[in-house]
């Protein structure tokens, strides 16, 4: 649908007459194109409230200060002769809440007065089936209050049957219209000017609901007029079981005012007026529930769809059948979305092709159909969920059946795409192994084999598995093995006999060069023989200078035999002197320590006894006398240890000189 600013908020003629008056042999309308452009671009689902009423009794009025909220809109006349002629829409779609508070445009439908001047009973009854057929809201507007003259107004109820039909119209049973309550819209009885209190007999207070039920009372007597008005009562409750009624007060005080009440301002108007119309509004807009027939909802371009069966059922002289028009309107939706639906598959594949994805393998591009056709089924599904199951199933196959035809058609560009592409990727791929071949690279059939094997592997991984890949592959390669085995056994033999006269250059070459190996083997030979002839003389030369070295290296060895001996007692007499002279050294070390212990304890032996000496010389002279003996006695015992201590020191010197004359005689 588009955006509200495109639309272009005007009146529009929806159903009108053919030509200018009424005949009462024949009664022909026609759907406008003005209309088919304002509904065929509203795809959503619709509220269509209609306004119907005696002629005369402010209808446009209505619509237009009630419910569009402006003084101008659709036509108000002054006169007695009705205004609006046939079935009118505004082109503007409003916005309404259903009862759920989901958004739903609503389109007003204004009618031409029922009872004008210039119209028959006939053409009043088909006025008022068509607002009937094609509205979800039917807003009745009268003036007064309801009286048996209000209700003998609506005694066009008693002669739908004659108008409507529900079931099909070739099956010629009677009907009774009981059923119309199920496709009948919902009754809102506005009753303009409205001066009584709402109470009962008793002076109770009644809803405005509860005045209309008790004036559908039935009326009691058994007169045919008593008859009548019952059954008119009975029908308007059996065909709108959802009713409701909304009295209004008269506008303005001022009866005057009456006649220019369109163009005068909000001021003018009483305020309980005022208040009331914004009442009706709010319960007008925010019970605005989409226009459905068996369950489906209606979109703007089905119910032109709807209103066109409606219309040619009338000009051709039968009774519109609510279940055909709507079968009718139910497989041109489902039309509709087939053609979508393979028209986006189209548009998918042309894409696909477009963007190189095409040629694919065949099961590849099987996977991606059947993908694409479950996805289509379940839009298919999805928008035509409010239809007959016949209907979705009859499409649902239709749309399989489409799917299928577009699948061959589509294997069948894949196949001609990739034999295409197979050739040129058969000569991408082996372009390197011909090259090779018509280059003569190959000196074995078994090079040329693994080339070609690592070509085939190649193209079995990428090219894809469409057409007759292994057809056009088995003879690319039937091609390429008799032209290999061709090249290939042609450049063995030319290898061979180019192999064979090599030989024969080679064997020439060799007897040439072994010839002249020989001669020089020959002249070698006869310079090795002088050669030998004069070594064997300085061989004799040089035996008899052997012998005499010989006997000088005999007397040589006897010497250091001698030297030896010598050299091995030299060592034991060493050996000898250094374990004397360790035994010596730990000897010496042993009295030197012994001697160092005993010259300390001799000194301290001393010093105490000196130190008692200095202590006692004035006190025991005795005492000092044999202190002074004991010190001299000391002194002699150390001098005599210092004496052998140093007798043991020129010992050890005196070894360590015989072990330097060892040594140096070692040495000599």
């Amino acid at each position: 649908m588009q955006d509200e600013d495109d639309w272009d908020a005007r009146p529009v003629p929806f159903i009108v007459m053919k030509g200018n008056e009424v005949s009462a042999s024949k009664i022909e309308f026609e759907v406008t194109d003005e209309a088919r452009d304002v509904l065929s671009r509203i795809d959503s689902p619709i509220s269509v409230l209609s306004v119907v009423g005696m002629y005369r009794t402010g209808k446009s009025f209505l619509l237009n200060r009630i419910l569009l909220d402006r003084k101008d809109g659709f036509p108000v006349g002054s006169t007695v002769n009705a205004c609006t002629k046939g079935l009118w829409i505004w082109s503007k779609p409003l916005r309404g809440k259903t009862a759920d508070g989901s958004d739903v445009n609503v389109i007003l439908i204004d009618t031409e007065g029922l009872g004008s001047l210039n119209a028959n009973t006939q053409h009043d009854c088909y006025i008022f089936a068509l607002a009937l057929l094609t509205s979800s809201f039917f807003l009745y507007n009268s003036v007064g209050t309801i009286n048996e003259s209000a209700l003998e107004n609506l005694s066009l109820v008693v002669n739908l049957t004659k108008f409507i039909r529900v079931g099909s119209s070739v099956n010629g049973k009677e009907e009774d219209g009981m059923e119309f309550a199920s496709y009948f819209p919902k009754l809102l009885w506005v009753v303009r000017d409205f001066t009584l209190q709402l109470v009962d007999q008793n002076g109770r207070p009644i809803t405005s609901k509860q005045y209309l039920e008790n004036a559908l009372k039935e009326v009691k007597g058994f007169s045919d007029k008593v008859v009548e008005k019952n059954r008119i009562r009975n029908m308007i409750k059996a065909f709108f079981p959802d009713r409701d009624c909304y009295p209004i007060v008269r506008p303005v005080e001022d009866e005057r005012l009456l006649q220019s009440l369109s163009n005068q301002g909000e001021e003018v108007l009483r305020e309980n007026f005022v208040k009331q119309m914004k009442v009706l509004r709010e319960r007008v807009f925010n019970n605005s529930e989409p226009k459905t027939v068996q369950g489906g909802q209606v979109s703007g371009r089905m119910l032109i769809l709807l209103s066109e069966s409606y219309v040619k059922a009338v000009n051709d002289g039968n009774v519109p059948s609510i279940t055909d028009s709507w079968s009718m309107v139910c497989d041109s939706e489902c039309k509709k979305i087939l053609k979508e639906c393979v028209d986006t598959f189209d548009q998918v594949t042309s894409s696909l092709i477009e963007k190189g994805d095409i040629p694919m393998d065949e099961e590849r591009l099987k996977e991606w159909h059947s993908m694409q056709k479950n996805q289509l089924s379940d839009l298919l599904l999805a928008r035509t969920g409010s239809f007959k199951g016949e209907f979705q199933d009859r499409y649902l196959h239709a749309l399989d059946d489409s799917l299928s035809d577009k699948l061959k058609e589509l294997l069948k560009k894949n196949a001609e795409l990739g034999q295409a592409a197979i050739h040129t990727m058969i000569e991408t791929i082996f372009s390197d192994v011909e090259s090779s071949l018509n280059g003569g690279k190959y000196k074995s059939w078994k090079a040329f084999e693994k080339d070609r094997s690592e070509a085939k592997e190649k193209f079995l991984r990428e090219a894809p598995a469409i057409g007759k890949r292994d057809e056009i592959l088995l003879q690319h390669l039937e091609r390429l093995f008799c032209k290999a085995g061709s090249l290939i056994f042609e450049q063995m033999v030319a290898e061979r006999e180019m192999m064979e006269r090599e030989c024969k250059r080679e064997c020439s070459e060799v007897k040439h060069k072994a010839k002249e190996e020989v001669m020089v083997l020959q002249q070698e030979m006869e310079e090795a023989k002088l050669r030998l002839m004069h070594e064997s003389r300085r061989w004799e030369d040089g035996r008899e200078e052997a012998s005499r070295l010989k006997e000088l290296l005999e007397a040589e060895e006897q010497k250091s035999r001698m030297s030896e001996e010598r050299r091995e007692e030299s060592e034991t007499r060493m050996k000898a002197a250094m374990r004397d002279l360790e035994a010596a050294e730990e000897k010496f070390e042993q009295e030197r320590v012994k001697l160092q212990e005993q010259l300390e304890k001799k000194d301290m032996e001393m010093k105490r006894l000196i130190a008692m000496l200095e202590d006692s010389q004035s006190h025991h002279g005795d005492t000092t006398a044999a202190a002074q003996q004991k010190i001299r006695d000391l002194t002699k015992e150390r001098e005599d240890m210092m004496v052998q201590l140093n007798e043991l020191t020129k010992e050890r010197e005196d070894m360590m000189v015989q072990l330097n004359e060892l040594t140096k005689e070692r040495e000599d």
